[in-house]
């Protein structure tokens, strides 16, 4: 038997945590949005609209795909500066032309929203605390939510990007719920993924 969990009741019960969490002071998230990809303007727009039912602020500044790897570098060196900015999050994808890897670690670790530098990646594989990719987390919250546990399951994952498969991966093999999991990474070289997915526990995968 299978069972399809549904995300809206699990964020619902997040808004209202992280609202009383927010008592007397509103963090500020800025968002840096190289380009005009249709698709990129839209997630942001999202996050915009979600963070504001938490009060958080979210300035969208957005650049031309033309700024350059320099420009985009010096925007983020002064947003690590700013005390008034507490986190820092660059839209992906950038246009052709940049080093993801350098924004990456260009952003100030404890500002890193996406949990995408280097240090946070690490501390994240060590069962360090660190900021965490948020749907990696949002997989880790889900099963909280519905009280579902994971040790001693044969976790299957469908994805092994950096910002999500392989971190939700580290998450599952945590000494704690939710963690103490078998975790099998599936992706586009893998054999019998068919296979892989029907004789897991757990199923996780996610769509465009």
């Amino acid at each position: 038997m299978s069972l399809q969990l549904l995300g809206k009741p699990a964020a619902a019960a997040i808004y209202e945590q992280v609202n009383a969490s927010l008592e007397g002071g509103q963090p500020c998230l800025h968002v840096l949005l190289v380009g005009s990809d249709p698709a990129s303007r839209y997630y942001v727009g999202n996050i915009a609209r979600m963070a504001g039912k938490v009060g958080v602020l979210v300035n969208v500044e957005e650049l031309p795909a033309e700024v350059g790897q320099s420009a985009l570098l010096q925007r983020i060196a002064a947003l690590n500066v700013d005390c008034a900015v507490h986190g820092v999050m660059v839209q992906r994808p950038l246009p052709t032309g940049y080093d993801d890897r350098a924004v990456s670690g260009a952003i100030d670790p404890a500002k890193d929203v996406d949990g995408a530098h280097p240090l946070n990646a690490g501390r994240l594989m060590l069962e360090q605390q660190t900021l965490v990719p948020a749907t990696a987390q949002a997989v880790l919250e889900m099963l909280r939510y519905y009280q579902i546990t994971t040790s001693g399951k044969h976790v299957a994952i469908v994805g092994r990007s950096a910002v999500i498969g392989r971190p939700l991966a580290n998450l599952l093999l945590y000494r704690a719920e939710p963690g103490n999991a078998t975790v099998t990474v599936c992706h586009s070289r893998t054999p019998h993924l068919a296979a892989e997915t029907l004789c897991a526990d757990i199923l996780v995968a996610w769509g465009r």
